[in-house]
């Protein structure tokens, strides 16, 4: 058997071979971007806009917000699918004459958008216009408020809303005419309905009031466990559990 100092000796030179062997264990200078679970994100307020538009996304991946952005155009625009964007609790705020908060073109169709976590506020035209062909959007612990337009028009997007407060825009605070499941929402103060939805939407856990038209006006649907003064329910819409405050 080899003795105990022989085994000593193997021992210090392996560790020393690995320490050569290992990089360096400081980290590199500059900073190091957040990172999600799919990798690295990115800050929208380094990208570049166009025309109209104060910053654009063109390729899919996380994007984030580092601190408040306010525009005098609309504030950005999704030019890729698959695109997840992380407000980071900060808000987009417009000047209140033209533009929208986050919009969308053709080259985002057929992809899937998450939009969450922050404010959009204060728009001439629409907070969220989805105007693309998604494959799906989720939007979630949102608050859209005083746009002269819609504050969410979702058009016939398939749809997840969850914990997003839609007050005080001039047309409806949540507009859907696709398939989409709205929960634990809030929409008050708007200029037509708070919630509108006619595409065969299950609106559960939602509060609507002072609205002008109509707090919940759902068409083709399940409106369950809501509050609201002033419910339309129309094409065989079921309404469960849902009453005045």
């Amino acid at each position: 058997m080899p003795s105990l100092k022989f085994v000593l000796v193997a021992v210090l030179c392996l560790g020393a071979f690995a320490f050569l062997q290992a990089g360096p264990i400081d980290p590199p200078s500059g900073p190091i971007a957040p990172t999600g679970r799919f990798g690295p994100k990115t800050d929208i307020l380094s990208l570049l806009g166009t025309t109209g538009v104060t910053h654009q996304i063109t390729q899919s991946g996380s994007y984030y917000l580092s601190q408040d952005l306010v525009v005098t155009d609309s504030a950005i625009r999704i030019q890729a699918p698959h695109v997840t964007i992380d407000l980071n609790g900060f808000s987009i705020i417009g000047d209140g004459v033209s533009g929208s908060g986050i919009g969308f073109g053709a080259a985002a169709n057929g992809g899937a958008v998450v939009i969450k976590n922050g404010k959009i506020m204060n728009f001439g035209s629409q907070g969220i216009p989805v105007s693309a062909t998604l494959e799906q959007i989720v939007l979630e612990d949102l608050m859209v408020l005083d746009c002269a337009g819609q504050g969410i028009n979702l058009n016939s997007v398939p749809a997840r809303l969850n914990n997003v407060i839609a007050n005080n825009n001039g047309v409806n605070g949540i507009r859907s005419t696709g398939r989409a499941l709205i929960t634990n929402c809030m929409t008050l103060g708007n200029g037509v309905n708070g919630i509108s939805a006619t595409g065969g939407a299950v609106v559960s856990n939602c509060t609507a009031l002072d609205n002008i038209t109509a707090d919940l006006s759902v068409t083709n649907g399940l409106i369950s466990e809501c509050v609201a003064t002033n419910i339309t329910a129309s094409g065989g819409t079921t309404t469960v559990n849902s009453h005045q405050p």
